[in-house]
């Protein structure tokens, strides 16, 4: 899933409903999604284009790492300030990993660096700031 800011229903988005307005939601614990920001997809099919490299083959552009749900949330917590209202169930399974290896080279020339332990806080706090801007968190019912 491409972390940007939408006005569809997306995992991040729904999480920053809930935490924010106190809502209660279940997670399911065994459960990891990949997640890339959206300036690092542009940024990489940006660099594809220019360079005129890997023409006329399908690429999986992604996060070479998945990240568990319980982390996603916790995250969003830190970025809204608030502690989510949540059960944890013990079911779901991890999403597959996604072959990038077309990119790896492409993900150390743009100095994408998805190991960085403020990787995800900085692409939600994006998000989170435009919602702020616009205050228009949409309560899910």
């Amino acid at each position: 899933q491409i972390i940007g800011r939408s006005n569809n229903n997306t995992l991040i988005n729904f999480l920053i409903n809930h935490i924010s307005n106190g809502q209660e939601f279940m997670i399911w614990k065994n459960v990891t999604r990949n997640l890339i920001a959206l300036e690092d997809v542009y940024n990489i099919i940006n660099f594809i284009i220019k360079t005129q490299i890997m023409q006329n083959e399908v690429i999986n552009i992604a996060n070479p790492n998945n990240i568990s749900i319980l982390d996603i949330v916790k995250y969003v917590e830190l970025v809204v300030q608030s502690i989510g209202n949540y059960n944890i169930l013990d079911n779901g399974s991890p999403f597959d990993s996604v072959n990038v290896s077309k990119i790896k080279p492409i993900i150390s020339r743009l100095a994408i660096n998805f190991q960085d332990d403020d990787y995800y806080k900085n692409a939600i706090e994006k998000i989170y700031r435009a919602f702020a801007v616009k205050s228009t968190f949409i309560v899910n019912e």
